[in-house]
């Protein structure tokens, strides 16, 4: 309820007391806030709390944090993500295995992005163990190989 005038609105802003004509009456730079916005993840249009507010709720804002994370890391659009574990039946591409998820707190995919380190070149979806196994031997096909031979004498 607006403090000044006593109308019945809906609040855009954390502990706002009065309403947008009340407001307006006061500071002539309130009719330059940005009242509605539209959700980049879901092309919603909503009213943000704060002006720093860019999605619309917490799981549009998880998708587009995910998506801005393959795009700024390995230049991938969540649609090649996507094609990329439909391509591998949403399985490891080295034990065949469905993956897991590491850390949730931290990790929100059961498999990952595999790409050279090199080129930067995107091989495909492994999962973390075994994504990780590549990595401590360093994308060597000569330390795999010895380590095949190493497992074959036992």
């Amino acid at each position: 309820m607006c403090t000044e005038c006593g109308a019945e609105f809906k609040p855009y802003q954390y502990n706002q007391k009065r309403c947008r004509s009340c407001v307006l009456k006061f500071d002539r730079r309130a009719e330059h806030r940005v009242l509605t916005k539209k959700c980049p993840s879901c092309e919603k249009v909503f009213m943000p709390r704060t002006a720093r507010q860019v999605y619309c709720s917490s799981h549009c804002g998880e998708k587009g944090r995910v998506k801005n994370y393959y795009l700024r890391t390995y230049g991938l659009e969540r649609e090649e993500v996507e094609t990329l574990l439909r391509n591998c039946d949403y399985k490891c591409q080295i034990c065949g295995g469905e993956g897991f998820i590491m850390n949730s707190s931290r990790h929100k995919a059961k498999l990952v992005v595999d790409h050279d380190h090199k080129t930067g070149k995107v091989r495909g979806m492994l999962c973390h163990n075994c994504n990780r196994a590549l990595g401590l031997l360093a994308d060597s096909v000569d330390n795999m190989q010895r380590a095949i031979a190493y497992l074959s004498k036992q």
